[in-house]
């Protein structure tokens, strides 16, 4: 996927602990590899706007002991845009399709529990935006093969069909997990 070209990244949970704790930091740091320069759009019910959002993304670079004057902090916080929406509404889909612009490929980072990554595929499927679209979550889960393909079953279940052919348009059929390494900013070790 390093040659592959996303025209946003769509982080849901992007209020959370993980976020404050890991992907603020490491935004920054694909802002410095100039790889990241498209619109991040966090998803979160947080009764928040773009300001207290990106507030909080100035806070967890700090809590990180990084300088959010940098050039490549102040890039990060500028592409950052916000949904504040119930998942089990539509309408917090629309406004994420409206927030990450019209490109097609487009990267979904799911930093919530397995149990709505389902309703999150749905939704991103009804808003019409999973068509060249691809998936990372960020936590693990299932404790098990079964277990983690019955939590993935949601997600591929969604994939629209093209009335003549019947063949799948939507969800690319890769999935990709990852973990933290001893070399995250907040030096935490986990096994993947």
């Amino acid at each position: 996927m390093a040659t592959d070209q996303v025209d946003a990244l769509v982080i849901f949970g992007a209020t959370g602990d993980l976020a404050k704790l890991e992907t603020f930091p490491a935004l920054v740091g694909l802002v410095e590899r100039g790889v990241l320069d498209v619109p991040v759009v966090g998803v979160a019910k947080s009764g928040w706007g773009l300001e207290q959002f990106r507030d909080y993304a100035t806070a967890s670079l700090k809590l990180n002991k990084m300088d959010p004057t940098t050039p490549a902090a102040t890039k990060m916080l500028s592409l950052l845009r916000y949904v504040d929406g119930d998942l089990d509404d539509n309408a917090t889909y629309e406004a994420m399709s409206q927030a990450a612009g019209p490109g097609q490929q487009l990267l979904y980072y799911m930093e919530v529990p397995a149990f709505l990554f389902g309703r999150i595929a749905q939704g991103i499927a009804t808003a019409g935006r999973s068509a060249g679209a691809r998936v990372m979550v960020e936590k693990p889960f299932g404790s098990d093969l079964a277990s983690s393909a019955s939590s993935t079953t949601p997600c591929t279940s969604t994939s629209p069909k093209t009335p003549s052919s019947g063949s799948t348009t939507g969800w690319r059929s890769t999935r990709w997990r990852t973990c933290c390494s001893a070399g995250s900013p907040t030096g935490s070790s986990s096994r993947c």
